[in-house]
């Protein structure tokens, strides 16, 4: 695994009092933590050096072992985390390139923005992420697009637990730039499809049963109860600010809360295991070539699944779903921008991803239409998840569109119809909306509904005019974005909002 080389810190709004609130003692921009960071740092590199030896079952392990017994030192760069993790690469200070590095993972019982020690993270989410990443690699052998996992151990008389896994320098760079850039290696997405499909197909056993990593759950449902709440204070304001809103006032707070009740019935379903977290920050891919290659992509296509820990047993069509979210929020953000081209190309990588992911349920699952139609009536929900409650109502991940050239009046326009996309996907989903229409119908209008939106912001485009937009800002600044946060961005402003009522 190959992850950032720049941690991305959650922002915190000063002024905002129920913000200023969650930083109390300590936050995670402390000396406190700092320090805290450089110890967990010291008892990462000690616990990965004593597995350093000869007796090691991994040729990479041995090798570094040898390294260490030439006087040769192991150190360790943080890369991203300070919630309920830290994430590092480890490597030889003699030969950072060239000998083998890992990814590694440290993971906490509480979380940093939480004074209280007592309130517990599960860090069985990491023991289970482990355990997948395993059983995945075993199903599809050396070619499995995953890093390959090494240990999972527990740190003596702390609580924490230590993932370390294969450091993959073929995939370097998450897919969601190729998206952000509006230039995408078709030959990614096939690849992710198959791979996907034959998670969901996995049948149960004894170690990965329908209730598998059921800790991660209720997380998920504290943003169900908040997205409800942030639906009505908008909904009661006197303010129209953009086309979303006026169509949360037409579908009133009691429908609304009939569809996020759906959504939370169909997430307790437990039909397959899912990845569970498989939004474009989490697949990587071969970075962009350097300029003098004359070429917009890597020599192989070559794709990496990475952020395991949310897996669990789900619904089938909720990988699908979230893989669709962040292409759909930039065919809109570059239709915004008049990229017309751009937009319905990306659009198209949606539609080649279902039909790859459709085609292994049916020839080697044998799944009928109908079970297909159910799939992807779900897959539409987790997708307007996605786009409406976690883009458009809370600002997660969304930050990161390339909407910085885009005049003050696109903005609005481009928000309105990430919101309204998402909100027309959720009728769809759990709605009741022509809830008998074939596949081919189904598929028409998540098409159709996404049509109508590139439209509306290609010609609302050329009345505003933006500044030329440049390739992607987190490709320019080696940035990375981690999601880790994004769980626990919902637990802390649901544990806010709790404590003042």
């Amino acid at each position: 695994m190959s992850p950032p080389d720049e941690t991305v810190e959650p922002t915190v709004d000063a002024s905002n009092p129920k913000e200023e609130k969650s930083k109390q003692g300590p936050n995670v921009y402390s000396e406190e933590v700092n320090q805290d960071k450089e110890l967990k740092k010291q008892i990462l590199i000690d616990l990965v050096a004593s597995h350093c030896n000869e007796t090691s079952e991994f040729d990479e392990f041995r090798s570094i072992g040898e390294a260490l017994k030439s006087g040769d030192k192991l150190t360790a760069k943080v890369i991203s985390g300070g919630v309920t993790n830290y994430s590092y690469k480890v490597f030889l200070e003699g030969d950072p390139d060239g000998a083998p590095s890992f990814f590694a993972k440290i993971a906490f019982p509480y979380a940093l923005w939480n004074p209280d020690r007592s309130v517990h993270y599960d860090v069985a989410r990491t023991s289970n992420e482990f355990k997948i990443m395993k059983r995945f690699k075993e199903m599809f052998g050396e070619d499995a697009p995953v890093a390959k996992p090494y240990l999972c151990v527990d740190v003596e008389d702390t609580g924490m637990k230590i993932l370390v896994v294969e450091w993959t320098s073929n995939a370097d760079e998450q897919w969601a730039n190729q998206f952000i850039d509006g230039e995408v290696d078709h030959r990614v997405i096939p690849k992710l499809a198959k791979a996907l499909a034959a998670l969901n197909l996995a049948p149960f056993d004894d170690e990965f049963d329908p209730m598998f990593n059921d800790n991660v759950r209720p997380c998920m449902r504290r943003m169900f109860d908040l997205t409800k709440q942030i639906f009505g204070q908008v909904v009661e304001g006197e303010d129209t600010v953009d086309s979303c809103v006026a169509y949360m006032k037409e579908i009133g707070q009691e429908k609304y809360s009939k569809i996020i009740d759906g959504l939370d019935e169909l997430y307790m379903t437990r039909e397959c295991i899912n990845h569970s977290d498989t939004q474009c920050f989490n697949l990587l891919v071969e970075k962009k070539p350097s300029i003098d290659k004359l070429q917009a992509f890597g020599d192989n296509g070559d794709l990496v699944i990475c952020d395991w820990e949310m897996s669990m047993a789900g619904p089938h069509g909720r990988d699908a779903g979230i893989v669709q979210c962040w292409p759909v929020a930039c065919a809109l953000t570059h239709a915004a921008y008049g990229r017309t081209v751009v937009a319905y190309d990306i659009l198209e990588c949606c539609v080649e991803f279902w039909d790859e992911y459709a085609k292994v349920f049916v020839e080697q699952g044998g799944k009928d239409e109908a079970f297909m139609t159910k799939a992807f009536r779900s897959s539409m929900g987790w997708n307007a998840k996605y786009l409406y409650v976690a883009m458009y109502q809370l600002g997660l991940i969304s930050e990161n569109l390339p909407t910085d050239d885009l005049s003050e009046e696109m903005k609005i326009c481009a928000k309105g119809s990430l919101g309204l996309t998402g909100i027309r996907l959720f009728e769809y989903a759990f709605g009741n909306k022509e809830p008998d229409l074939s596949l081919e119908e189904l598929r028409a209008r998540f098409r159709g509904i996404i049509e109508c939106e590139i439209g509306v912001l290609l010609e609302s485009a050329s009345n505003y005019k933006s500044r030329p937009r440049r390739a992607s800002v987190l490709r320019a600044m080696g940035r990375r974005v981690s999601d880790a946060m994004v769980f626990d961005e919902v637990a802390r402003r649901f544990s806010v909002e709790s404590d003042d009522i």
